[in-house]
């Protein structure tokens, strides 16, 4: 008897030391709490948001795409501060490719509180990275069996691997960074009914012939005016390499010169505060290097003789020439499309997670002409 008092007393303890409780979820605010905080979120949007900067709506797609700057203000927005962790890497030097994967947690600033978090996975294999376009210069047309394509333009174009594929690992580790950044922002702000993401994969530079607009072409069959980002970026590739070639822009440009370039192209987006980071960004997609101290005289010529033409006769100010501040805004557009597809400067190379994120937040105005 003794036994089974003891034996059922011990079952009785074991139930209650495993007693399941069911926990039913419940809301924690109120329906007008809700559309309150989305009134709020759509005034800011209206109002603090930037259309072609902080977001940009891609063709054939039904949401705007969020941009790395408005993930930034979205961020900002709700006193929030980007984490960045290194989930998962692989890497080989041989064949150029590496895959790096990102975790983003937007932590309360001045806590140690996660308020959301987003995955971003990047890999130098994507189409964009691995491939460069070859264009057919010779006369008649290509080989029918050496993957030669035509534009709508009637030029021919294949792709072909890219030699410099480990070039790309900073612009990858970058782009896997901005992807979990978008990710975490879109869900702190509740934001995926308004915004998408990462559809600016689908503009491939490599994959998608220029689109000329359907003007009349000039006699010569030159592109009209203003010319596409594609078109303009071949057209100062080659006169940079032809100056190149010659003794005549063997130095190095002048502190002037650099000055005036800089100066004249933040001009072009006079009071906008992100004057200096739009330099950056139309510099990089164009030539590679965000800032005119890295680039030598035969670019700094190109850019310059693209931008400019005589001084005002009464001012003495040098004057745009008739479409290159339209065409510099093209091309910005267009970097904000592809953003994190050009390669970081030098000098950033080995920047940790955390000093990027500072950049982001604000260091801009910390960094060489």
């Amino acid at each position: 008897m003794m036994y089974s008092i003891q034996k059922e007393r011990a079952m009785t303890e074991t139930r209650e030391q495993y007693q399941v409780t069911v926990c039913t979820p419940q809301m924690v605010m109120t329906t007008q709490d809700y559309a309150e905080r989305r009134r709020a979120f759509d005034e800011f949007v209206s109002s603090q948001m930037k259309q072609d900067i902080d977001y940009g709506t891609i063709p054939h797609t039904q949401k705007p795409t969020l941009y790395k700057p408005g993930a930034e203000k979205i961020a900002r927005m709700y006193g929030v501060r980007p984490q960045f962790t290194v989930e998962w890497q692989e890497a080989d030097p041989q064949t150029g490719y590496m895959t790096i994967k990102y975790r983003c947690q937007l932590v309360l600033v001045g806590t140690d509180h996660v308020m959301a978090e987003g995955l971003g996975l990047c890999s130098s294999f994507e189409k964009k990275y691995r491939w460069r376009k070859e264009w057919w210069n010779a006369t008649g047309n290509p080989p029918d069996n050496e993957g030669w394509e035509k534009t709508k333009g009637s030029k021919f174009f294949r792709n072909i691997p890219n030699p410099d594929l480990v070039d790309t690992w900073n612009t990858v580790d970058k782009m896997s960074q901005k992807r979990s950044l978008v990710a975490a922002s879109l869900c702190i702000s509740g934001a995926s009914e308004r915004f998408t993401q990462d559809m600016e994969d689908f503009m491939e530079e490599d994959q998608s012939p220029p689109q000329r607009k359907a003007t009349k072409k000039k006699a010569n069959g030159a592109p009209p005016r203003p010319w596409e980002p594609d078109v303009l970026k071949d057209k100062m590739l080659s006169a940079a390499e032809a100056k190149a070639m010659t003794d005549r822009y063997g130095g190095d440009p002048s502190q002037d010169q650099i000055g005036l370039l800089a100066g004249k192209l933040e001009e072009i987006w006079a009071g906008d505060k992100g004057a200096k980071q739009n330099r950056y960004e139309l510099l990089g997609w164009i030539t590679g290097r965000r800032s005119t101290k890295e680039l030598g005289l035969p670019w700094v010529a190109t850019l310059l003789k693209w931008l400019l033409q005589d001084k005002d006769p009464v001012t003495g100010d040098y004057l745009f020439t008739e479409f290159a501040p339209q065409e510099a805004r093209l091309v910005y557009k267009r970097a904000m499309l592809d953003q994190g597809q050009q390669e970081m400067p030098l000098d950033e190379s080995s920047k940790t997670p955390k000093q990027h994120l500072d950049d982001a937040f604000g260091n801009v105005e910390g960094r060489d002409a």
